[in-house]
C-alpha cells in the first residue's frame, strides 16, 4: 500500500483504532477485505497535525464519533491527549 490513504481508508483506520474488542476485529476483517493493512505504518506528527486541523476539534478536544455496539453511536468530546496515546499504539 502507497504511504498516501484515500480519505475512506484513513477514516476506516481511524475507526479501527478506536474501537475495542468484537467490533475491533469485525472491522479489521472488513479493512483486510478491502485490502487496507492495519498495520499500514504512519507519522504520528503528521497525523496529529491533520487531526488538529479537523472541523471537529475543538481548542484541546475533538468530537469524536465512537461505537458502543453495532447500530449504537455516539459523539464523545475526547481530549487530543487522548488521541495522541491511541496514534502512538498504532505507530
Amino acid at each position: 500500500m502507497s504511504s498516501n490513504l484515500l480519505h475512506g481508508e484513513a477514516v476506516g483506520l481511524g475507526m479501527y483504532y478506536v474501537l475495542n474488542g468484537n467490533l475491533k476485529e469485525k472491522m479489521k476483517d472488513i479493512l483486510n477485505l478491502l485490502k487496507i493493512n492495519v498495520d499500514h505504518k504512519f507519522n504520528k506528527d503528521k497525523v496529529l497535525k491533520l487531526v488538529m486541523n479537523d472541523k471537529k476539534v475543538n481548542i484541546n478536544t475533538i468530537d469524536l464519533i465512537t461505537v458502543e455496539e453495532l447500530g449504537k453511536a455516539n459523539i464523545t468530546n475526547i481530549d487530543i491527549k487522548k488521541i495522541e496515546a491511541i496514534l502512538k499504539e498504532g505507530a
